[in-house]
């Protein structure tokens, strides 16, 4: 095989994003021959989703702000570029942090190229790992003997059934037997420093803020520290064509792979003062852009759905971010843990408005609904009455028997409940009451002994409209 038949693409095959720390990228590769393909890493897998306390453990999901994403793992994504699983005969780990290894099971037949010592790292039992991960028992090919130089470095050869030249670089540390992984391919190398650094800053800035937690995260923070100094050598060579980069820096992703960041900045280079007055008035708090909705809408036609950033734009606490998310978020995508965590933030009826829309098209909208609208959280309330108003409108949304006992509530509590709650109520009336010709009689019906619904407005010239 020759080298120009080697594809080396750089992939994010995760999302972490604790706030209010900034969201960190699980940055992989993939390596493709005409024989076979290669994995560097592997991010958050379709197992991980699937059971992610049972694999990974809430307190790790809590720390590092795992995102379970399907379309964004490694599995998912090499089958939008035509590539089955069964084709990934082999998989090189830098090491064995819970983000690193989530997709080993979606690949069962590859072979796995790890360190002896991190090997052993993981048979010890530490803590750091999870054993769930590695029950589908991967078939391991361990390396412990320097066998090459790798620009300078004593390094490990991998072999695979590219036979490209691939190499294991020790830089230890971070964990016990954590390695970079050299490829050497079109003339040219790729180092994938896994997290030898958590951010490419720290090369240049020995007193880097992050410093702090990669101490706490190393198993031995001296050889940390050595590795560290290896890369700072290394990569200031200018002999040779070397490409490089770490698991977590975002700013090192491809620039085909959208980030939050660009998005936020595009977002606030269309805010105005003039509609963040406007926002203000309608009871918009927080960190407001004041960007109109024909400006969202380009945004959304340009970015199309997508999940991933949809999950970002929500957690960055920008409010024409959050209505934003909404948008360019995949209703079916939406997980039940997802949507209740977005119910929870609201705090202002025009991102409520927009998170019914999509609340009410996902797979939860009816198990949601009944739910919300016992809360006694106003937003909450109002959010599941909002749902209750797009379920009427569809045509397998609610039953007859449901729209009844909607209406019920609607005329007994109406009046009783929070501001916010009675515009909801009353405009899930009118939805119901346009569902059909019998249900737009029970509507009138209802409505005309309710009588006049009051809601506050504030400094705004909006009304409810009458039922």
């Amino acid at each position: 095989m020759t080298d120009e038949m080697t594809e080396i693409k750089q992939m994010n095959f995760g999302w972490l994003h604790a706030p209010p720390f900034p969201p960190a990228c699980c940055h992989c590769l993939m390596v493709r021959s005409g024989t076979g393909v290669v994995l560097v890493d592997t991010g958050i897998g379709l197992q991980d989703i699937a059971d992610p306390v049972g694999r990974i453990g809430q307190e790790a999901i809590d720390a590092a702000g795992f995102l379970f994403l399907p379309a964004i793992t490694a599995v998912r994504q090499l089958e939008q570029l035509g590539i089955r699983p069964m084709e990934v005969s082999d998989i090189v780990l830098t090491h064995f942090d819970p983000d690193h290894v989530g997709g080993l099971a979606d690949f069962p037949q590859a072979k796995i190229h790890v360190a002896e010592e991190e090997k052993r790292n993981l048979d010890s039992g530490n803590p750091r790992y999870s054993a769930a991960q590695f029950a589908h028992k991967p078939n391991w090919i361990t390396y412990e003997t320097d066998d090459c130089d790798t620009l300078g470095v004593a390094s490990r050869r991998v072999h695979t059934a590219l036979g490209i030249d691939i190499r294991l670089v020790p830089l230890f540390g971070h964990t016990n037997g954590h390695c970079g992984v050299a490829i050497q391919a079109n003339d040219a190398w790729t180092l994938h420093v896994g997290d030898a650094y958590y951010l490419r800053d720290e090369l240049t800035n020995t007193k880097h803020p992050v410093d702090e937690l990669a101490t706490l995260r190393a198993d031995d923070n001296q050889r940390r520290l050595e590795s560290l100094e290896v890369l700072r050598q290394l990569t200031r060579r200018t002999d040779v064509e070397l490409t490089y980069f770490g698991y977590h820096d975002v700013g090192e992703l491809p620039g085909d792979i959208l980030r939050l960041e660009d998005v936020l900045k595009e977002l606030k280079g269309y805010g105005t003062e003039q509609n963040r007055k406007v926002y203000r008035r309608h009871g918009v708090g927080g960190d407001v852009y004041g960007v109109s909705y024909a400006h969202l809408g380009k945004l959304q036609k340009a970015i199309g759905l997508d999940q991933e950033l949809a999950l970002a734009l929500c957690d960055s606490g920008v409010h024409d971010a959050r209505v934003l998310a909404t948008m360019v978020a995949d209703p079916q995508a939406m997980k039940s843990g997802d949507l209740e965590r977005w119910c929870k933030s609201l705090d202002n009826y025009v991102v409520t408005d927009a998170f019914v829309k999509l609340a009410g098209k996902s797979r939860f909208a009816q198990a949601k609904m009944k739910k919300w609208i016992r809360s006694r959280n106003e937003w909450i309330a109002s959010a599941g009455w909002g749902v209750a108003g797009s379920l009427a409108l569809q045509d397998e949304g609610l039953s007859g028997e449901e729209m009844d006992g909607l209406l019920e509530t609607i005329e007994g509590d109406i009046h009783q409940q929070k501001n916010r709650v009675r515009h909801a109520m009353n405009m899930t009336l009118i939805s119901i009451g346009l569902h059909s010709e019998a249900f737009k009689r029970k509507a009138k019906a209802a409505a005309k002994r309710i009588g006049k619904v009051e809601v506050d407005h504030g400094e705004t010239n909006c009304k409810t409209p009458d039922a």
